[in-house]
Parts: structure tokens; C-alpha cells; sequence
């Protein structure tokens, strides 16, 4: 069984990752999916005044959890099977650090998200993701 690992931020490259997945799944051998979204560390300043650290994380990850929301609802329709998990750190270096750690076999995810404009023809989380990952990355545009 194939394990996969689908980062997701909600944009619509991601979606689309999600249902890359779902035709995947339905032409391929059985996959193990796990979902994951990585929520950066909120550490401004102007934040950590009026907000614990012991207040934030819960948030952010109650958030990770969230934006995880559509994706499960498509991969529920479509009868798979699937893990979520939310992590907090720098996106790129997460998806990758996890991947490795959780012996995936292949990272499918979106070209761009909610980066900005630092990557206007792939992002730049997939970028950094590329050149960090030690697994093949299947990006979805």
C-alpha cells in the first residue's frame, strides 16, 4: 500500500491535490493517505502582548484542523480512508521533516497556496518542499 502524504492549505491548488488523490485512488493500488497542514509560528510581537503562547497554539492548531475540513469532506464522499494532522513551524520544512519521519512514499500537493507572491509560477513552499524532500513530490496545478 502506497503511503501519501497531501499537505493542504485550502487554496484551490490544494483541492485540486485532494481530487488528483481521489482519481489516484480510483486507478491505482489502495493508498494510505494522511492530510496535513502546517500552520505558521505566530509569534509577532504585537501578538504575544495580548495572547499566551499556552492560548495561541490551541488556536492555531483548532485553525489547522479547520482549513483541513474541505478535503475531508471530498475524500469522505469518495470512501477513502484518511489521518489529519496539523503542525506549527515553517510549512516547507515541516512537510518535509514529517514525510521523512513518517516513512512516506510520495508527497502530492499543490504548485502554490497561500504564500504570496514569492513564487508566481510555483510557490514557494512547494519550491522549498522539492529541494528538501528525499521522496518524490507530485505537484498539482
Amino acid at each position: 500500500m502506497l503511503k501519501v502524504l497531501v499537505p493542504i492549505d485550502g487554496s484551490s491548488p490544494s483541492k485540486r491535490a485532494i481530487r488528483h488523490v481521489i482519481q489516484l485512488s480510483q486507478s491505482h493500488e489502495p493508498m494510505e493517505l494522511h492530510l496535513l497542514n502546517v500552520q505558521e509560528r505566530a509569534d509577532a510581537p504585537q501578538l504575544m502582548r495580548f495572547r499566551k503562547t499556552e492560548e495561541i497554539t490551541p488556536a492555531q492548531l483548532r485553525h489547522g484542523q479547520s482549513v483541513l475540513t474541505a478535503a475531508r469532506r471530498q475524500l469522505d464522499r469518495a470512501g477513502l480512508k484518511y489521518q489529519t494532522h496539523v503542525l506549527i513551524g515553517d510549512p516547507a520544512q515541516k512537510i518535509a521533516e514529517f514525510a521523512k519521519q513518517g516513512g512516506f512514499e510520495k508527497i502530492i500537493m499543490g504548485t502554490h497556496g497561500r504564500g504570496g507572491i514569492t513564487g508566481l509560477l510555483m510557490g514557494s513552499v512547494a519550491t522549498k518542499v522539492l529541494h528538501l524532500s528525499t521522496i518524490p513530490v507530485t505537484l498539482v496545478k
